[in-house]
């Protein structure tokens, strides 16, 4: 394993994938200079963001065998379906019983294995989707506004590693859901304590999310090491200040569009 102790100017060797996995909670640092001295590997970003997902997908699985979870998970959906389908019957594009036969329809798939695969397919699908807008958006701010001249890759990497932090955050999260017997998306104090997100109270303590913090910091750590810009000390900032901008773009935007409001989470 890695000696804290010992410089990274006398380590020589690469690290093995367990001393990044344990190293970038406890040693963040060393872990992106090692890599940063060595030949890029995808495995640096690929591997982490692949234990996100099946923690994810054994988070949905689990989630489902619950009966109150899985309740609380297929209430949201029909009053969802439910909601649109009242301003269709409205407009008269659809009727009563039309929509309630609909309803039943929605129900039965719940309970289907088929929504089994589907959804594991879709959260991987959806994973990668993710990760790669996510690294383009800051491979993009970093080049245009900080001076960042290297490749694609060393950011996927710096961005990726940090995804350790994030499978571990995910885990944190299914064991509260279980543990309270809901569905948590964050440990934001928000989510724990349940308050309104739509309100400027909830909105502070929706950016208040310590685990989630250590991520974005030791990915801005990540971006810093591995980059060869001048402005090493304001890209470790970077991932925290977009994160902080979004989350506010989004509690705006949700005030005026429908779209947002699910994301506002």
């Amino acid at each position: 394993m890695i000696d804290a102790n010992q410089s990274f100017e006398e380590e020589k060797i690469e690290y093995s994938l367990s001393d990044k996995f344990a190293g970038i909670f406890y040693e963040p640092s060393l872990v992106y200079a090692n890599v940063s001295s060595f030949p890029l590997k995808n495995s640096d970003w690929f591997l982490p963001l692949l234990l996100s997902i099946m923690l994810t997908i054994l988070a949905y699985i689990v989630y489902y065998s619950n009966p109150v979870i899985k309740t609380i998970i297929v209430e949201k959906q029909i009053q969802q379906v439910s909601s649109n389908f009242q301003k269709m019957i409205e407009e008269g594009k659809l009727t009563q019983e039309q929509a309630e036969e609909q309803i039943e329809k929605i129900r039965n798939y719940f309970d289907s294995p088929l929504n089994l695969v589907i959804t594991i397919g879709a959260i991987t699908v959806n994973f990668f989707i993710f990760f790669f807008i996510v690294a383009t958006f800051y491979y993009v701010i970093l080049k245009l506004f900080f001076g960042y001249s290297n490749s694609y890759r060393s950011t996927m990497i710096a961005y990726g590693l940090s995804y350790y932090i994030y499978a571990i955050y995910s885990l944190a999260v299914f064991i509260a859901s279980l543990i309270r017997e809901d569905v948590l998306l964050s440990l934001s104090l928000a989510s724990i304590l349940n308050i309104d997100k739509n309100t400027i109270y909830g909105l502070i303590l929706n950016i208040i999310d310590p685990v989630y913090i250590w991520q974005l910091i030791v990915m801005g750590l990540g971006f810093s090491i591995l980059s060869n810009s001048q402005r090493k000390k304001a890209i470790l900032y970077v991932p925290l200040a977009s994160w902080i901008i979004y989350k506010i773009a989004i509690f705006y935007l949700a005030k005026y569009f429908d779209f947002f409001k699910n994301l506002n989470i």
